[in-house]
């Protein structure tokens, strides 16, 4: 969801909260690294956070366009090990994964 955001916002919003919590090694724990990533995000159309929040995991995301009656924004995802997450898996499961997102059926 931050992707939707412009790089100053997210400054805003997160600058209070540095260092990030670390859960693997492989955490993202600044804001310069997180906000690096979200362009990649941007780029893509879909997030990719690879054991940043559990050992082993590797998940896939992408946010729903539109937002429900409630107001708060969701996003669908899919969660890999990372012993089969390779990159070509990564790339399906991306596929995958904004075509759930962007269905409007």
């Amino acid at each position: 969801m931050l992707a939707d955001l412009d790089d100053a916002a997210i400054r805003e919003r997160l600058a209070h909260r540095q260092p990030f919590q670390v859960r693997t090694s492989w955490s993202i724990t600044s804001l310069d690294t997180l906000l690096a990533d979200v362009r990649e995000t941007r780029s893509a159309g879909h997030a990719v956070n690879d054991q940043e929040t559990a050992e082993g995991i590797v998940c896939v995301a992408a946010a729903v366009p539109g937002l429900p009656a409630d107001g708060r924004p969701f996003a669908a995802s899919s969660s890999l090990l990372k012993s089969r997450a390779t990159p070509e898996r990564v790339a399906a499961a991306a596929a995958l994964i904004k075509g759930v997102a962007s269905y409007d059926g």
